[in-house]
């Protein structure tokens, strides 16, 4: 059922060719049901033996990313990474990639609170999956990106811009990242980086954090390469 769902979002997000198949549940439709099953997972946690939070948990992480991946521009997260990073585009395409990315903010935001939410669930949880690594890659960058092309409210106001919203393992349901998420002011913290905002803690901070975080789950091999990837990106 998990994959079917997920394969609901991923496929409403390709281009449409003639042999492509009908759907089988709509996009909108996937997401609700995704999040009713978000909700009872985590109703489930508390009578859970300890295999069963394993599975419990792996299942709550693939659900987030997919909500998360579902709400990002149709843009490759690694090679735009790489090309803001080195500085690859011009001018033009750099106003590209900032509209693009700024095109639905409400979305992007609730984008990047399902990034937290995973990121901090990996980070809390010890849980031994293979597609582990994957959802730490693609939290980090989808997170790095807003950093990077984010375009603030242009009616944001200096009391506003003072109020503080951590985005933690509540995700969306937080009342304080819910107010974020539909209005975008205020200042956007990450629990052990800090402003999401500020050139001080991001990109730096959160890429040393999530390579810290790889280097734990190195009994999967792929965690080694997306760790250098994130290194990569943390050289001035």
């Amino acid at each position: 059922m998990l994959q079917v769902l997920t394969n609901a979002i991923s496929n409403s997000q390709r281009p449409l060719t003639k042999l492509s198949a009908e759907p089988v549940m709509g996009r909108e439709k996937a997401e609700i049901v995704l999040k009713d099953l978000l909700t009872t997972l985590g109703e489930e946690e508390p009578r859970l033996s300890t295999l069963g939070l394993k599975a419990n948990s792996v299942h709550r992480m693939m659900i987030i990313s997919t909500l998360m991946m579902s709400h990002i521009p149709g843009m490759s997260l690694f090679s735009t990474a790489l090309r803001l990073k080195y500085k690859k585009c011009t001018a033009t395409e750099m106003s590209y990639l900032t509209d693009k990315w700024n095109s639905v903010p409400h979305s992007r935001r609730l984008a990047v609170s399902y990034a937290a939410q995973l990121f901090g669930t990996i980070k809390n949880q010890a849980c031994a999956h293979f597609s582990t690594p994957v959802m730490l890659f693609h939290a980090t960058l989808t997170m790095w990106l807003y950093a990077a092309l984010n375009i603030p409210p242009a009616d944001m106001t200096v009391i506003s811009e003072r109020r503080s919203v951590v985005l933690s393992t509540l995700g969306p349901d937080d009342p304080e990242q819910f107010r974020w998420i539909e209005s975008g002011r205020g200042c956007v913290k990450i629990p052990g980086v800090g402003n999401l905002l500020s050139s001080s803690a991001c990109p730096r901070r959160l890429l040393d954090e999530a390579i810290s975080l790889m280097r734990t789950l190195n009994h999967w091999g792929i965690s080694r390469i997306y760790g250098q990837i994130l290194s990569a990106l943390c050289v001035e």
